[in-house]
């Protein structure tokens, strides 16, 4: 998908080989997958320092390919573009939904923005995703294909993560769009060092109860035997804010 010379910056022989293959061959492939593994579909994060100019284009239409190959398995496959590299092919995150990015979320069924956003990039945010109707999504469900990232370790994330990782959440739901959390993992790594105990199981549960439930009209959560999986049941939630 374009000339050799394109790629005499990428070192990574098993990188040149992946990036080669934006072509309908390779997103074929990886449909067929994810329908033999039965996966939900798939997260595209490309977090090299930039992606050849001649790549570009062949990227969107890989994306696209794919796409329509996911949903002619089920239409509840989704194919997910993280904010990273831009329409000039660096490696440059937006925080937000804007220009640099949105060729892709276009090309997607959503985008997971990276997570060292202010109040502001969200209601640009909003604007922008809210002008999208593209394959039978309304205006108002457009919003929800946004999932804004959170660390709840707190690194880059405005309100510090943690056990106030609910007050991030809050300013998301205001704007109505969709969040992602990143390391969910924090209070069994951190805060316990990764040994269960009881005690973890009610932070664990203290965690998840103050950062979901405060956000969403109605609820339940329950910890499962597993000591680092939450189920989480929500009206309404479960489906647009996955």
């Amino acid at each position: 998908t374009g000339p050799d010379s394109s790629l005499r910056n990428v070192k990574s022989p098993l990188l040149r080989c992946v990036i080669r293959r934006f072509d309908s061959f390779f997103a074929d492939r990886l449909a067929a997958l994810c329908k033999e593994a039965n996966f939900d579909g798939y997260l595209v994060n490309i977090e090299t320092p930039s992606v050849p100019t001649p790549l570009l284009q062949p990227l969107q239409e890989f994306l696209k390919r794919l796409r329509s190959q996911l949903r002619a398995i089920s239409p509840t496959c989704q194919l997910i573009w993280y904010d990273s590299i831009d329409v000039r092919g660096a490696l440059n995150y937006q925080n937000q939904l804007n220009a640099q990015n949105r060729p892709f979320f276009n090309a997607c069924d959503g985008i997971f923005l990276n997570y060292w956003w202010q109040p502001q990039d969200l209601i640009a945010t909003q604007q922008i995703a809210g002008n999208r109707s593209d394959f039978g999504h309304t205006l108002t469900r457009s919003k929800r294909d946004v999932y804004v990232g959170i660390d709840v370790w707190g690194r880059g994330t405005h309100c510090g993560g943690g056990y106030n990782t609910y007050s991030d959440l809050e300013l998301i739901a205001k704007q109505g769009l969709s969040c992602a959390l990143f390391a969910p993992g924090w209070v069994f790594e951190h805060e316990f060092d990764c040994r269960y105990s009881s005690e973890y199981v009610k932070k664990e549960a203290d965690f998840w109860h103050n950062t979901l439930l405060s956000v969403t009209e109605s609820g339940s959560m329950c910890l499962t035997q597993s000591p680092t999986c939450v189920t989480f049941y929500a009206r309404s939630v479960v489906l647009d804010n996955q």
